[in-house]
């Protein structure tokens, strides 16, 4: 949930705002409030670094505190936005400062795993359970990516395996027809001398070969019979080799 307590200035009531928004489920108008309140912290954080006198240290402290607390909450409003890339960038933001902030890590452990980068989310588990060992959330979250990359897994083989059978299937088909190509040659050439008028009489008393009569007649070079020839003077006698 989002993180309570707010400063003793009155001009950031907008994580407050966020806080309810974010409890009715209005998770855009959430990010609103906390987004402007965030962008002024960091306004005057900017100006205390520029006069660094102007201020006390502890007003910095708070400021600094209401930064990281409105970072993640940003996180966790945009994790239920499914913007997960953005919510993992503000826990980064927060980790920066608090390498071992555990509401960072374990808000940047369920973006990863809500994007299905089930290792990218184990790796900051570990850091997690270095830190904090017996946290509860992080022992279920933990078990659920665990879960969702063995099956992940499995399908993935077996996706892997059908590409695989289809290429085996098609390589049969291929063979197969090839076959058919090799009875069509074989049945033209039994005849002798032929021409392409009688080749094609030939390949109709073949049912089997007849539906891959295209193949066979760019497959075959056609040699024409002695009368063809003597017809047409133009057509070159060809010599018929095996596909």
């Amino acid at each position: 949930g989002e993180d309570s307590g707010t400063p003793d200035f009155t001009e950031y009531t907008g994580k407050q705002e966020g806080n309810m928004e974010f409890q009715s489920g209005n998770y855009e108008k959430a990010a609103e409030h906390w987004g402007r309140t965030l962008r002024s912290c960091q306004y005057i954080l900017k100006k205390m670094d520029e006069a660094p006198d102007e201020m006390p240290p502890d007003r910095r402290d708070e400021i600094e505190k209401l930064q990281k607390d409105l970072r993640l909450n940003m996180a966790i409003g945009h994790i239920k936005m499914k913007a997960y890339a953005e919510a993992i960038e503000f826990c980064n933001l927060v980790l920066e400062g608090e390498p071992k902030n555990i509401k960072a890590l374990y808000r940047k452990a369920d973006a990863y795993y809500l994007r299905d980068e089930y290792e990218k989310s184990l790796d900051v588990i570990k850091t997690l359970e270095a830190i904090d060992p017996n946290n509860a959330a992080m022992k279920q979250l933990k078990h659920k990516v665990i879960s969702k990359k063995m099956v992940y897994k499995e399908k993935a083989k077996k996706t892997v395996g059908k590409i695989f059978s289809g290429m085996a299937t098609e390589q049969e088909a291929e063979k197969k027809k090839q076959g058919l190509v090799y009875q069509a040659y074989d049945a033209l050439t039994s005849v002798g001398e032929w021409c392409a008028s009688y080749g094609w009489g030939v390949v109709s008393n073949y049912p089997t070969v007849g539906g891959v009569i295209d193949k066979v007649v760019s497959a075959i070079p056609l040699e024409p019979c002695q009368t063809c020839a003597r017809r047409n003077p133009n057509r070159k006698q060809k010599s018929i080799e095996k596909p």
